[in-house]
Formats: structure tokens, C-alpha cells, sequence
């Protein structure tokens, strides 16, 4: 896209933008069947996918027509926009946007809504301690700078490219999935040789209460339940809580191993991961259990794949006790049944559900590059100075 910023006008987006507020409350006489309310716009995503029956019942009246701008200004540091391809009704904490003069397109304003300049002043320009809010009046102070017709064309085009790239790997990224999904669901063998973890095990224990003592800045992992992941089976270990551990023989009975297969037992019940190659010093706290096998019994990545197979998590869901404080005990976890087929069925299962887990994570990369690069170019091109200059007045 040619790059003649100087030559471009500055314009006050309250003189080129409206906001709309027409109600209608008798929305399904008009035709009108869909709803958005905030929960259905997604952070960085100007599609709107997901929507509620206004037939369900709802009590929004504003009206909202496709190709507005629908602005979340409630809590803006979320990032919360879209663009409908539909006609609806929207909550009352989202505004929304539509052009007033001939210069400026609607595909361009959405763009304009997208960048770092006009969220850095939303957010400069919201009020309110819990839940704080902008207004239109506010947004409408804003200031950016207006290319010609040809150019912010060109620029939208570039824009639907990579949102049309983005979504043909969303294609790719789910149908990984689906084949992971897939492979989870056949792990089971015909003719099944079922051990219990207690059989197939080592060492099953949980982790330890009191912790809080050697929280550090540095040294060892402290996986908590937040570090565990569903979609994938290793944990996130990028930004664990650091501790100096003591020296004693509790270090030692919760001190993680590589291989060791990890099992969320409160909370958010039954999410299964396995400890990384080259862990270093890690340990857990005591709502994770770790369940360590003997490597001569069962291969451990195909048992913790197998946890996280519907089976093994019909398992795990059946363990819970239910009660006021649920969760999962030690002796629960003990009794779970793994279906074994031979050491190479083994193998190959993981071999196979290894390929599909690079695979999606892959694709999930490329998807967090692109969007990235997206919003580099958006913002580079759009508004250099403002974006810039309106950040910088943002406290941190």
C-alpha cells in the first residue's frame, strides 16, 4: 500500500462516525431473530461468530444492522469489536458505529476501530472503578488520519487477505484436532489388557500444602493447575511461579521427574499432563497428583494420552467425589484402569497422536504470527504518530 501519510487529513471521528440507537421491542415482528452481547465478541477478532435466539428470551432493545461496527465499551482493554453480517439486537455496553459522510467507508472505519491508537483512547477516556466504561462522546474526540478512497481500499483489501488466510488455517488447526479427538477416542484395544495405575506404577502422590513460604523470583518450577493444559498434554512452564525449595524429604516425594504424568484432582478436575524432557527442579502443589509409571510396564506417554481419552476422563469424572470440597483422592487415582495393547501398539499410538498434537500446534503458531503481523501492518499504516502518541498516555 503506497505510504503518503503526509499527504492524508487529519479528521475528528466524531465527524465522519455516528453512533446509532434505535430500539425495537418487538424485535421478532421485524425480523429480527439474533442477539450479541459482549460475551460473543472475541478479543482481536472482527468477525462476529457467535450470537443467542432472541426467541430464548432477552431483554436488549438496541438495533444493530450488518456491516455496523459493534464497539464493547465496557472494560475496552479487552478489545472487544466486530462486524456483523447479519441484522440483531446488541447489548447496552456495546456501541454502535456506522459512517456520516461520503469519505469514509464502513470496511475502513472497522479498521480505524482496530488499532492501538483508538483502544489506547477508549481506554484513556473510560470512567468507573469495577467496571469502568467509554462513551460515544469520548471516542468521538479521537483523531485519525483519512487516505484517499483508492488507498483505504487497498488497505482493506490487504486486511480481508489476511483475515481470509487466518481463517483458511482455522480450517486446518480444527481439523488437526478433530483427527487428535479422533485418535483419543480409538486408543482402546479390542481385546483390552487392563492393569490399574496402582499396577503399572512406581510412585503415586500429590503435591504439598505450604509453599507460599519459598516463593522466589527464581529458582524451581511450581506447577499449579493453572500451568496445566487441556488441548495439550504438556504444562505451560513459561511463566510457573519460581520457588526455592527446602532441602528436606518432602522436596523430595513432590519433586517432579520427566515423564511423570500430572492429574488436576480439585478444581478443574481431571486435566492430564506430562512432564517435559529437561524439566530441571519442579514441584507441584497438592491439588495436582503425580502419577509416576515403571517404564518397563506401560509407556507413559501413552497412558497419560490415554487419561485424556474419553475413557480416561469418563474415569476421572466418575472419581470425583462430589462433595462440598470435590476432588479426586489418591486411592481413586490408584484404581484407574488403563486398556494396554502391546509395547508397539503403544508406540505407535503416540507416534500418531504426537504427529497430530505438532500438527495443531503448528497451525495454532502460525495463526497467533499472522494475526500478529495483521495488527503490525494495521497500525503502521493507519495511524503511526497517533498510535503511538495515545498509547503513551495510557498509565501503565
Amino acid at each position: 500500500m503506497p505510504n503518503n501519510h503526509h499527504e492524508w487529513p487529519t479528521v475528528t471521528f466524531g465527524d465522519v462516525v455516528q453512533e446509532i440507537t434505535v430500539h425495537e421491542r418487538e424485535p421478532e415482528t421485524q425480523g429480527l431473530d439474533r442477539y450479541v452481547g459482549l460475551d460473543h465478541l472475541d478479543p482481536g477478532d472482527p468477525r462476529v461468530r457467535r450470537w443467542g435466539l432472541i426467541s430464548e428470551g432477552v431483554t436488549f432493545t438496541k438495533v444493530f444492522r450488518a456491516g455496523q461496527i459493534l464497539f464493547g465499551k465496557r472494560r475496552v482493554y479487552q478489545k472487544k469489536m466486530g462486524v456483523p453480517n447479519f441484522d440483531g439486537l446488541c447489548s447496552g455496553d456495546i456501541i454502535v458505529l456506522d459512517t456520516k459522510d461520503k469519505r469514509l467507508s464502513r470496511e475502513f472505519l472497522a479498521l480505524v476501530v482496530q488499532t492501538e491508537a483508538f483502544f489506547a483512547h477508549a481506554e484513556k477516556t473510560s470512567s468507573g472503578s469495577l467496571s469502568p466504561r467509554t462513551k460515544f462522546r469520548e471516542l468521538a474526540k479521537f483523531k485519525f488520519l483519512l487516505p484517499p478512497p483508492e488507498q483505504q481500499r487497498e488497505l482493506v483489501e490487504l486486511m480481508q487477505g489476511f483475515e481470509r488466510a487466518i481463517e483458511a488455517g482455522e480450517g486446518v488447526a480444527e481439523a488437526a484436532s478433530k483427527v487428535q479427538d479422533l485418535l483419543l477416542k480409538n486408543l482402546s484395544p479390542r481385546k483390552p489388557n487392563v492393569n490399574t495405575i496402582d499396577e503399572l506404577s512406581e510412585h503415586v502422590t500429590s503435591g504439598s500444602r505450604g509453599w507460599a513460604a519459598y516463593y522466589s523470583g527464581e529458582g524451581a518450577h511450581f506447577v499449579r493447575i493453572g500451568d496445566l493444559k487441556r488441548r495439550q498434554l504438556y504444562p505451560d512452564l513459561s511463566e510457573t511461579q519460581k520457588i526455592l525449595a527446602p532441602n528436606t524429604k518432602e522436596a523430595d516425594r513432590t519433586r517432579l521427574l520427566e515423564n511423570d504424568i500430572l492429574i488436576s484432582v480439585t478444581a478443574d478436575i481431571g486435566i492430564v499432563n506430562l512432564v517435559p524432557e529437561n524439566v530441571g527442579e519442579a514441584y507441584v502443589n497438592q491439588h495436582i497428583a503425580i502419577v509416576r509409571l515403571d517404564r518397563d510396564k506401560a509407556n507413559p506417554k501413552f497412558c497419560a494420552y490415554f487419561l485424556r481419552s474419553p475413557e480416561g476422563q469418563k474415569q476421572l469424572q466418575m472419581s470425583n467425589d462430589s462433595g462440598i470440597k470435590a476432588g479426586i483422592n489418591l486411592q481413586s487415582i490408584r484404581r484407574l484402569k488403563v486398556n494396554l495393547p502391546s509395547a508397539e501398539k503403544q508406540s505407535e499410538s503416540v507416534q500418531r497422536l504426537d504427529c497430530a498434537a505438532s500438527l495443531l500446534k503448528e497451525h495454532n503458531a502460525a495463526q497467533s504470527n499472522l494475526r500478529q503481523l495483521r495488527f503490525s501492518i494495521l497500525n503502521t499504516a493507519l495511524t503511526p504518530s497517533a498510535t503511538a502518541e495515545a498509547a503513551a498516555e495510557v498509565p501503565a
